[in-house]
């Protein structure tokens, strides 16, 4: 059937009363079922994409606020710091003084133990170029607890060539234990800026860090488009400009966390659809596995 004519029947499923839709011949109210039942749920998927990214941009937007005004409030340290430091490295540049006596004088106009308080200060605050704010993104790590497993076992990621890594990274993610230690992880999926948090010490993967850095490249591959879902309308949906209007206030994130239901809202809704004409949900739908979600997930 083309495509066009799909439409044109979910349109009508979408508008009419269920008592016309009742009065239709049996095929064409099958047909009709069908077409708005695979619409909908290419545009549910769109939904949950949208709001996938705007949940990861604003845990991320959060995290870089919270930092900069860490950062505002530990400034007169780091200036101070800097100027003690300052004196030091003066003293080092200075021609007149000798190699064999610039210790000597350094520790003359600066003390030692103040010196070596500057440089542990200067370390601790200043950031890099590219810092990511993880310390600030643990912060949101229940947050992403509560969403990102059920993402992960329903929605299915098809991905170009580009987004290969990505999406196997993902696949690996979903099926290990989050109570149990990361013990491989994809290295091609970690950029350098994050490279330090994830592997830190002794290559120990944080499974935290991995995961934050795993949701910052998904956020990027949708939108490249090395990642998207099946079936979908294309061009996502309008959930993007209504969320991107409405204030950040308690009653617009009460809805926005009432908004990521409908994938498991509209499995239940399919199931019922195709088990009221008794037939069987198409092979390689997600919309079996979507059924079977908690509501609030």
């Amino acid at each position: 059937m083309p495509p066009g004519r799909i439409q044109a029947l979910a349109r009508f499923a979408t508008t009419a009363r269920a008592s016309a839709i009742q009065r239709l011949p049996d095929e064409r109210r099958l047909a009709t079922l069908v077409a708005f039942a695979l619409t909908l749920e290419a545009t549910a998927l769109d939904d949950v994409l949208d709001l996938l990214d705007i949940l990861i941009t604003e845990i991320f937007a959060n995290a870089t606020k919270a930092g900069e005004k860490a950062r505002l409030r530990s400034i007169k340290d780091l200036d101070a710091a800097a100027s003690q430091l300052s004196q030091a490295c003066r003293l080092v540049l200075d021609p007149l003084i000798p190699d064999e006596a610039l210790r000597a004088a350094i520790f003359k106009a600066v003390e030692r133990d103040a010196l070596e308080s500057a440089l542990g200060q200067v370390e601790a605050l200043v950031r890099p170029p590219e810092d990511t704010y993880y310390q600030e993104l643990k912060q949101s790590w229940r947050r992403v607890r509560l969403f990102l497993p059920a993402l992960l076992t329903t929605v299915r990621f098809g991905y170009t060539p580009a987004g290969t890594s990505l999406a196997n990274a993902l696949k690996q993610l979903a099926k290990q234990d989050g109570r149990v230690p990361l013990v491989q992880v994809r290295p091609e999926t970690v950029p350098r800026a994050w490279r330090q948090y994830v592997f830190g010490r002794n290559d120990v993967v944080d499974r935290r860090a991995y995961t934050f850095c795993c949701l910052d490249r998904v956020r990027s591959a949708l939108r490249r488009r090395d990642l998207f879902v099946t079936p979908s309308r294309g061009g996502g949906s309008s959930l993007t400009k209504i969320y991107a209007k409405s204030p950040r206030t308690p009653a617009a994130s009460a809805t926005f966390g009432t908004k990521t239901t409908i994938l498991a809202f509209c499995g239940r809704f399919l199931r019922e659809i195709f088990a009221c004409n008794h037939i069987a949900a198409p092979r390689g739908s997600s919309m079996g596995r979507v059924s079977r979600n908690k509501p609030g997930v």
